[in-house]
């Protein structure tokens, strides 16, 4: 699909409305040319320049994570072989995530305001104002790796 190829490198993400209009608009929705559902920024819906469709390892960067909506969105997260998520903020725990996966599965919270050599701020001192922010996915495959920046 030229929609996803990557002479077109820049994409929004596409909300559920946009998912929503793509069905009743197969392939004439703007969204089909300059967005990207959440499965498709993995290379899991047909996404050419992923060279795979098979992901051997994944991590996640984000401040705030919901883990029932990665699960809902992409169930195939549980056979992943090796997946690290690191977040900020959640409203539910990574604990169901990790007894139902079958592979390796940690979970790592940052936040620099906690104390000092801490698991959630190993840095040797604390920002109060601070927080974990950056948001991307490196995904690797048996072919190579992506790097999406969200």
């Amino acid at each position: 699909s030229a929609a996803l190829h990557p002479s077109n490198p820049i994409k929004m993400f596409a909300t559920t409305r946009d998912e929503e209009l793509r069905r009743r608009h197969p392939k004439t929705h703007w969204s089909w040319k300059h967005c990207w559902t959440f499965r498709e920024l993995l290379g899991m819906d047909n996404n050419p320049d992923s060279g795979s469709s098979t992901i051997d390892w994944l991590i996640l960067s984000t401040y705030v994570i919901d883990f029932d909506y990665l699960l809902r969105e992409i169930p195939e997260v549980l056979s992943i072989p090796h997946v690290v998520i690191v977040y900020g903020l959640s409203d539910n725990s990574p604990q169901q995530w990790k007894d139902l996966a079958t592979g390796d599965v940690d979970a790592l919270r940052l936040d620099p305001s906690d104390f000092p050599e801490t698991s959630a701020n190993p840095l040797s001192s604390h920002f109060p104002w601070g927080c974990h922010h950056s948001k991307f996915a490196l995904v690797g495959y048996a072919s190579g790796q992506r790097l999406r920046v969200v």
